[in-house]
């Protein structure tokens, strides 16, 4: 009887089977590639779209992922101040807060102490929920950190934050807004420097 190359024999029909399913290995198969065929003379442009709304789809997920968890965030912050402001919660009450959240969530990341004041400070920034569902949850985590330790005046970071995903940019790019960048005026030459793509201009700031 035939053997394959480890000495056990070879049953009947079996180099056939195996090669219908694939490779195969202890406790797994791999289906085999499918045979060449003539495909049909629509079928780059079918598979072209498919792969397209496929990629349009997953955009859409990573997006509604980072909407809510810009929004969580923004809850855990204001519950935080509203606990200072009632109870007088100080530093020490946060690390003990970390703490207790990691041990509870331990497969969930950004729950250091360190991300949980940046929370209670984005919840100060944007007091109002529905202005950072449509622009500060438009945007990554990183993104709002850096307008947070870059901007103090309200309107510039609202500004920078719809700029930031009306243009792409990157957090390279807000990292290059100045800190000195106190209000819209004073931030159009760096803009300008940073997003030739835009024709757009920043509205006045009133001053």
């Amino acid at each position: 009887m035939p053997r394959d190359t480890h000495g056990a024999p070879l049953e009947p029909g079996g180099a056939a089977r195996r090669g219908a399913r694939g490779r195969q290995r202890e406790g797994a198969s791999f289906p085999a590639p499918p045979a060449k065929v003539r495909l049909p003379a629509s079928y780059a442009a079918a598979v072209s779209e498919i792969k397209r709304r496929i990629g349009t789809q997953r955009l859409g997920v990573v997006l509604a992922a980072n909407e809510a968890l810009v929004l969580l965030y923004w809850d855990v912050g204001r519950a935080i101040l509203e606990r200072q402001q009632r109870s007088g919660w100080g530093a020490r009450v946060i690390d003990r807060l970390s703490h207790d959240l990691r041990a509870a969530f331990p497969e969930m990341r950004g729950l250091s102490a360190r991300n949980l004041k940046y929370m209670r400070a984005f919840a100060a920034a944007w007091p109002d929920r529905s202005i950072v569902q449509q622009a500060a949850a438009q945007i990554p985590w990183s993104h709002n950190v850096i307008l947070l330790n870059k901007l103090k005046d309200a309107r510039t970071r609202l500004w920078y934050a719809r700029k930031a995903r009306e243009q792409g940019w990157s957090r390279n790019v807000l990292a290059t807004t100045p800190t000195c960048c106190s209000t819209i005026s004073s931030c159009a030459a760096t803009w300008s420097s940073n997003s030739r793509r835009s024709r757009s201009t920043p509205p006045s700031s009133g001053r």
